[in-house]
């Protein structure tokens, strides 16, 4: 997590959402992901400078993996919306 921390202070989107994937992080994926939309829907950025996640990788897939997790986890209650 520290990881992704670290390549969303440099604003690259693209390695933070990933390394959160990769370690199965998907909730904190997804705050990434939208702390991202935040920042580039402000147009204060103009988006200069950042590295964008994958288009792939938007909050709807990340939470069908995140209950995909829980379920194989046997967290069937606990989802968070």
């Amino acid at each position: 997590m520290e990881a992704s921390e670290c390549y969303e202070m440099i604003n690259d989107y693209h390695q933070a959402v990933e390394v959160l994937c990769q370690g199965n992080l998907y909730k904190e994926a997804i705050d990434t992901l939208q702390r991202y939309k935040s920042l580039v829907g402000t147009g204060a950025s103009k988006g200069e400078g950042i590295r964008s996640p994958k288009e792939s990788r938007t909050v709807e897939r990340l939470c069908h993996q995140l209950a995909e997790e829980h379920f194989r986890w046997g967290f069937r209650g606990t989802l968070e919306q």
